[in-house]
């Protein structure tokens, strides 16, 4: 039975997992922020501590679009969002058991890379479209912890399931008395083991 419940990877053995994917970013005490959309590309190289335990090191670049407001006057809708990029080094001990599944949990630091603030308004003031940073009103540096899932194919495909909970605020405290912002990211992500 515990033959059965254990994957095929060897141990002493290396796997470099390169991955795309899309995910949903929820801003917690985030107003008006009305949606989040993620995209990231990186890799994961895991070694096989056994054969069903792994360690793995990740790097990866998210990109996060979150919609801050939306204003519609007659057919023109005026939007103002923010674009954040993030690098993260995901730092995971994985558990392989049955057909190709895996479960995962570790730590991940985030390190802000950009945080671009775009008012693009149509109608009568369609010329004021504005873009600047507001990197500074950020944290540079966020500890997550990411759990997941993940599945691999006989085809070495993979499709991993992955949340990332933050420890500490994405916002830092210009001492207004507003509630923080915590980023939770939740993705899918397709990758092709080696």
């Amino acid at each position: 039975a515990v033959a059965a419940l254990t994957a095929s990877a060897q141990k002493g053995e290396f796997h470099i997992t390169p991955h795309i994917g899309l995910g949903y970013t929820h801003i917690t005490n985030g107003g008006d922020f009305e949606s989040n959309l993620s995209g990231k590309v990186g890799a994961d190289v895991e070694y096989m501590v056994s054969d069903a335990f792994g360690l793995s090191l990740g790097l990866d670049y998210d990109y996060i679009r979150s919609l801050n407001y939306t204003q519609k006057i007659g057919s023109e809708e005026s939007k103002i969002y923010t674009d954040y990029s993030y690098l993260n080094i995901p730092v995971l001990a994985q558990y392989h058991f049955g057909e190709g599944w895996a479960i995962k949990a570790g730590v991940q630091p985030m390190f802000l890379l950009a945080a671009d603030l775009h008012a693009d308004y149509k109608g009568s003031n369609a010329s004021a479209y504005k873009k600047g940073s507001v990197k500074d009103a950020y944290e540079s540096f966020v500890l997550a912890v990411p759990v997941g899932i993940s599945y691999t194919f006989d085809s070495d495909v993979t499709v991993d399931l992955r949340c990332n909970i933050p420890t500490g605020r994405m916002d830092k405290d210009m001492g207004n008395g507003l509630d923080s912002n915590r980023m939770i990211d939740v993705a899918v992500s397709v990758g092709y083991r080696f």
